[in-house]
């Protein structure tokens, strides 16, 4: 995670969640947060274009309900 961080950071990107799962336990532990709805492809290119998107791993999600 942090050498993703720093590699987009570089290349003045934004991230994405996505689960690339090297064990079962880590399946479907992050994603990515839009600032609105998706309903299609085109309203995920959209908010993509936007870049009012974040990535959101869930163990972070417990801290953020605290």
């Amino acid at each position: 995670q942090e050498r993703a961080e720093e590699f987009i950071s570089q290349l003045g990107l934004r991230g994405t969640g996505g689960s690339d799962a090297h064990l079962v336990s880590a399946i479907g532990k992050c994603m990515t947060r839009f600032d609105g709805d998706i309903r299609s492809e085109l309203d995920l290119v959209a908010q993509l274009k936007t870049g009012r998107f974040e990535p959101v791993w869930l163990d972070d999600t417990k801290q953020e309900q605290a």
